[in-house]
């Protein structure tokens, strides 16, 4: 497979230790994450901390990769973003055909790719914020021997090309509150009126924005 990546770039970075970053895809969620080890030449068991998974390298966008999937990206010194479809120990070829040596250096002038940092913001090249919540990634339901309260459980995340940062809520339109959750959980919303139907929306944000509302769900707390 030609000479394979040096084992200390693999793992999770800091923003000082120089680790690859890579994008895969588990359980139709993308999540960032990085490289525990390489399989072959472009398989890779990869990891967010969380969920690990062998994947095949891939030069398809974050919210287009399929399960098992895997993109790696790179910037060039004209600020341009790049995936790799093929990566060995000092040199990669790119979606564009170009076979290039990489590095972890931002110079704009060595004519070397600089590789995404694990740890670091990505460099993604739609730099776009969450997809809204599907109608099956959560969940809402009155709380037994809680009055006037719900609780939103969610049990996947929307697909994205970065971290998630937030999570937050609104019901019946109004003012937009933070839950408090970055992840699968869930949360409580309390100060609702008991036999009053109430509809409740969520959205997921990251370091480009807030993603889009996901659909209503309604939900009536009980007197309990």
């Amino acid at each position: 497979m030609g000479r394979p990546l040096n084992k200390r770039l693999f793992g999770a970075g800091d923003g000082i230790k120089n680790k690859i970053r890579v994008t895969f895809r588990d359980d139709g969620v993308s999540n960032p994450g990085w490289i525990v080890s390489q399989r072959a030449s472009k398989r890779f068991l990869c990891t967010n901390g969380v969920l690990s998974r062998i994947c095949s390298l891939a030069d398809k966008a974050a919210a287009d990769l399929l399960d098992g999937e895997m993109s790696i990206s790179g910037r060039l010194d004209n600020q341009d973003i790049r995936r790799f479809v093929k990566l060995t120990a000092r040199r990669g070829t790119l979606n564009s055909g170009e076979s290039i040596a990489w590095n972890f250096s931002s110079s704009t002038t060595n004519s070397k790719i600089e590789m995404d940092r694990s740890g670091e913001d990505d460099f993604s090249e739609s730099g776009a914020a969450p997809a809204a919540f599907t109608v099956g990634q959560w969940s809402v339901a009155d709380v037994a021997g809680a009055s006037g309260s719900v609780t939103v459980t969610i049990t996947a995340l929307p697909v994205t090309d970065s971290l998630i940062t937030s999570i937050s809520y609104r019901v019946d339109n109004g003012p937009v509150v933070d839950a408090a959750l970055t992840g699968i959980g869930n949360f409580m919303i309390t100060g609702l009126t008991n036999g009053t139907e109430f509809d409740i929306e969520i959205r997921a944000g990251n370091g480009t924005g807030e993603g889009e509302w996901s659909d209503v769900k309604s939900v009536t707390p009980l007197e309990t």
